[in-house]
Parts: structure tokens; sequence; C-alpha cells
């Protein structure tokens, strides 16, 4: 479970607290579920700070349970944002004659490897967040007048776009994520995005998005085929997933594969080479990346880095 709290920085004493989110076990978790968590903090701490991913503040391990600390993210996950959105939604792009760029902090990435001054040391990060009006601070009027405002496919475009950066960045340090979806993007101030849930760490016990095979329940429609028959999961396991999620953000958080029941004939459709047709809301050229990412042929598919670049231009 994930609650709200607020943190101080301890150097001084008249910086203004700095809203996060905490992650830890519910009462009745299993064994496997703390080494999920446990695992989940060991590998945001070996991956350093980047815009489009949750980064880690901190965390407690010593002297009872396990809590992370994370930057907080004050309108949830991008597949809800996506739904509370479809009502107000606007197929107008206004990239033509809106010039100021509202995602002018997002970085560029540099053959699949992630330049040095986007590192920020666990030390600073309190402080960064606090003074990011990115991220940082309590939200209020902003966040609800950002909330109220209607999306448009420059939006949907952006958010594809950040979700390829943060992978390229996952990939270039050998992170494999493994649940790439919707759910697991968080969306924070001025549309920011932000992968999050490494390792499969939370509750997935009540998600019908999961299917139970032997003793683990697998997001089956989000994963590569290789993922699927041979337990095969690698960068480019991903970027199959990355193809789903932008199904998804085009589709304005619809389900995956709608209407097709995971059983003996969705995994024999998937075996035969079946893919979805276009969401509702994708241009041809965003509906061919999707493809491109889910090539039966794992080193066909582009990498994070060449995503990254390529949805930089639609």
């Amino acid at each position: 479970q994930v609650v709200e709290a607020h943190i101080h920085c301890l150097e001084t004493s008249d910086e203004q607290p700095v809203k996060v989110a905490v992650k830890m076990l519910k009462a009745t978790a299993h064994s496997s579920e703390t080494e999920a968590l446990v695992c989940e903090l060991k590998i945001m701490s070996h991956l350093g700070y980047h815009l489009n991913v949750v980064n880690l503040i901190g965390a407690c391990t010593i002297g009872g349970p396990v809590f992370i600390v994370t930057e907080y993210c004050p309108h949830g996950d991008l597949l809800n944002f996506l739904r509370r959105k479809r009502a107000s939604f606007s197929i107008y792009n206004g990239e033509d004659t809106d010039k100021d760029e509202p995602y002018k902090n997002i970085k560029s990435i540099t053959n699949g490897s992630t330049k040095e001054s986007e590192y920020l040391s666990a030390r600073d990060l309190p402080r960064a967040l606090a003074q990011d009006s990115l991220i940082g601070g309590d939200g209020g009027d902003g966040d609800d007048i950002e909330e109220d405002r209607s999306l448009e496919l420059r939006d949907l475009k952006s958010f594809a776009h950040q979700v390829a950066l943060g992978m390229a960045f996952l990939a270039s340090r050998h992170c494999v994520h493994r649940d790439l979806a919707a759910r697991n993007v968080l969306v924070s101030t001025a549309h920011v995005v932000k992968i999050c849930d490494f390792g499969l760490a939370r509750d997935i016990t009540c998600d019908d998005n999961y299917i139970t095979r032997g003793n683990t329940r697998l997001p089956v429609k989000w994963m590569a085929p290789e993922s699927i028959f041979h337990s095969l999961y690698t960068s480019q396991s991903d970027v199959w997933s990355y193809g789903v999620l932008l199904w998804e953000i085009f589709s304005l958080g619809e389900n995956p594969y709608p209407d097709i029941a995971v059983d003996g004939k969705f995994y024999r459709m998937i075996r035969d080479g079946y893919r979805m047709d276009a969401p509702e809301f994708a241009p041809c050229n965003v509906y061919q990346v999707m493809l491109d990412c889910w090539s039966g042929d794992h080193e066909n598919r582009p990498m994070f880095n060449q995503l990254a670049q390529l949805m930089s231009k639609l």
C-alpha cells in the first residue's frame, strides 16, 4: 500500500516540508511480497535520478517494517488519469501554434545513456524536489487547474515520449521493468509522467490484469511472446510492453485486446501473429511504432533510445 506523508530537510529548519509517497507492505503480506519490496528498493537505489522515473528519497529498513519513500505524484496513475480525461479530450494537436513548450525540462537521450547532469545524489534529492516546480510541493490550486484542463493529441504524444525517455534510462542502467503498463506510470505536475513499480512489488492479488500461472500472477496482455512462452525478460520484451502502453495511451485508457479472454485461444492468437488494431486516437505513424514494438522477433524491435528519438519527432 502507498500513503502520503511529509518530510523535512534535516540540514536546515527553514525549508518547507515536501509531500512524498511512502510504500509499505500490508499486514497480510507474504514473505515473497517482502522480498519483492526489498528487491524494488535495491533497484531504485541502483538507478539514480531521472525526471521520468519515480525517484527514491529514502527508506526505513531497520527495526521494523520496510518503508520506501519516493516522490509524490498528485494526479495518480496514467491509466485512470486518461480515463478521467475521455469526455473532454480534444483531437486538436496545437503543436504548430503553441510555442510555449510545456515539457521543456525533459532531457534528451544520447546513444541510449543518460547524461551525467541528469544524475543527482540521494542527499540532495529532497531539496531538489522541493525547489522543482514540476515535482515538489503540496499541489493545491495549480494541481486542480491542471486536473480540469482537457487533454490534446500532443499531450498523448508527450506521455509516449516521456515514457520512452524513462525506459531508455532504465535500459542504460541494465534494468528490465517486466511490468510496463499505464497503471505503472504516474502523473506529476505539468503533465510530467514517471515510471514506477519496479520488480513487480505491488498488490496484484485483486487485479484482473494479472493472470495466475503456477504460483505467480502475470500481466499476460502486456507481455512479449518470449516472456509468455519461454519466461524470457529483456529490455526488448519491455519494448513489446511499451507498444501495449502506447495502445493504452492513444485509446485513452481502454483495456488492451478488448473483449478477448486470456485463455488457450488468446495464446494461440499471439503465437500466430495476431496484433491489435489501431486505437481510436492513434495517428498512422504512432500505430506503426506499435507494430514495430510488436515484432515477433525481439531483435527486430526498436531499442528504447531509438523510440525516444522517434517519439520526439512525431
